[in-house]
């Protein structure tokens, strides 16, 4: 009885050692969950914030590139007008155009109305 017992308290002695372990190792291991969700959390707002910088400076970039359009300064009319008379003199029924860098895309607009292009694709960050 005396060795059943001395064999129960290091069974009780290892089972309370084990659980301590077992509290510590998932102490470490939320600790070091916890220090990973802040840190996915903050890059996730700096990216956000990243984000937000960029979109203002397009923005911004956009409004003044309009206004040098408006102003004609890069001889966009006169691009464009170029463009309508190969446009209407010489598209094909079923003529596709592919636009690249053709930012809000005003002037082809006005360069396709009534021309025979089936098909216009405009590609742009804006």
């Amino acid at each position: 009885m005396a060795g059943e017992r001395h064999f129960e308290a290091e069974t009780q002695a290892e089972k309370g050692l084990s659980e301590r372990r077992s509290l510590e190792d998932g102490r470490r291991i939320y600790s070091a969950y916890a220090a990973a969700t802040v840190a996915r959390s903050r890059k996730v707002w700096v990216r956000r914030i990243w984000l937000m910088v960029i979109l203002l400076a397009f923005a911004k970039g956009l409004a003044t590139y309009q206004k040098v359009v408006a102003a004609n300064y890069m001889a966009h009319r006169e691009v464009y007008g170029a463009l309508r008379q190969v446009l209407l003199g010489e598209a094909s029924n079923g003529f596709v155009v592919a636009d690249l860098a053709c930012g809000t895309a005003p002037g082809s607009a006005a360069a396709l109305a009534g021309s025979k292009v089936a098909r216009y694709i405009g590609i742009d960050i804006s």
